[in-house]
C-alpha cells in the first residue's frame, strides 16, 4: 500500500533540486503513479525513473562521499561563487550558509556539495515551514528522500510476479518491476536491507541531531521521528514482501 506518512507542506521545487530529495521525490511519484494510481503512460515514466535511479537502489541509503576538493569549492563560494544545480551561472553564498552546509555535511557524513544543495532546498521550502530554520527543514528533506527510496523499493517488490499475492497490474508493469527487482536482489540488496534495519535507530539519530541543534520544536521532532521509523518499517516490509513472493537469497 502507498505510504500514509507525509511531511506536511513539502512540495517539489524546480530550483535547488537537491539530489538527496527532489529527484527521489519524483521517483516515488512515478512508482506511486504506476503501481497504486495506475495512471496513463505511467509504465513508461516508471521505466525511465528506474533506469535513472538504479544506483540509488544499489547503494541503498549511502550518501555522496566527502572530498577535500568539494570542501574547498564550497569554502570559496563566498568570494568566488559556486554553480548550483538547477540554477544558471554562479552564486555568491554568505559565510553563515557555508558554515551550516559544513555542519550538515559532518552531521550526515555527506558530500559537501550535496549538503549545500540540501540546505538550499531547505531554504527554498522554508515558506511551507514558517517556524523552522533552513537547516531544520533540510533535516526533514534528508529523511524524506530516504523514505521515498524505501517506499519505492517496497512497492516495486510488492508488484512483482509472486507466489503469494498479486496486485492485478498489467503484464507490462509486472514484467518491468520483476526484472528490475531481480537485478537488485542478484547484486546483494538483501544484505544491505538487513544491515540498514539493524543500523537505523531513532534514538541514535536523535542523539546526533541534538548535538548539532538539528532538532526543532515538538512537531519537528515528531516529523523527523516518523520519517526515520517509516524508513525502517518500509525496509522491513521489503524483506517480508520478497519472502512472500520469492525465495530469500542468502
Amino acid at each position: 500500500m502507498p505510504s500514509s506518512t507525509q511531511v506536511t507542506g513539502i512540495k517539489l521545487a524546480a530550483i535547488c533540486n537537491s539530489s538527496l530529495w527532489g529527484p527521489l521525490k519524483e521517483l516515488w511519484e512515478a512508482v506511486e503513479g504506476a503501481i497504486w494510481r495506475r495512471q496513463p503512460e505511467s509504465v513508461h515514466l516508471l521505466d525511465l525513473q528506474l533506469k535513472k535511479h538504479k544506483p540509488s537502489f544499489l547503494t541503498l541509503f549511502k550518501n555522496p562521499m566527502k572530498s577535500a576538493e568539494q570542501r574547498e569549492k564550497v569554502r570559496k563560494a563566498s568570494t568566488e561563487g559556486i554553480a548550483i544545480q538547477g540554477q544558471q551561472g554562479v552564486r555568491l553564498l554568505p559565510e553563515q550558509l557555508i558554515s551550516e552546509a559544513f555542519i550538515l555535511s559532518d552531521l550526515f557524513d555527506l558530500g559537501e556539495l550535496a549538503a549545500l544543495e540540501l540546505l538550499l532546498a531547505g531554504e527554498h521550502q522554508q515558506p511551507h515551514f514558517p517556524s523552522l530554520s533552513r537547516g531544520l527543514v533540510a533535516v526533514l528533506l534528508y529523511w524524506d528522500g530516504k523514505r521515498c527510496v524505501a517506499n519505492s523499493l517496497r512497492s516495486l517488490i510488492q508488484s512483482r510476479h509472486g507466489k503469494t499475492f498479486t496486485l492485478d497490474l498489467s503484464p507490462e508493469l509486472v514484467n518491468l518491476t520483476t526484472r528490475f527487482t531481480d537485478e537488485l536482489m542478484a547484486q546483494g540488496l538483501t544484505k544491505q536491507i538487513l544491515n540498514l534495519i539493524s543500523d537505523i535507530s531513532v534514538t541514535r539519530e536523535f542523539e546526533r541531531l541534538q548535538k548539532e541543534r538539528g532538532l526543532g520544536n515538538e512537531k519537528h521532532r515528531k516529523e523527523v521521528s516518523d520519517l526515520i521509523k517509516e524508513c525502517r518499517q518500509s525496509l522491513a516490509e521489503c524483506l517480508f514482501a520478497w519472502t512472500c513472493q520469492s525465495p530469500l537469497s542468502k
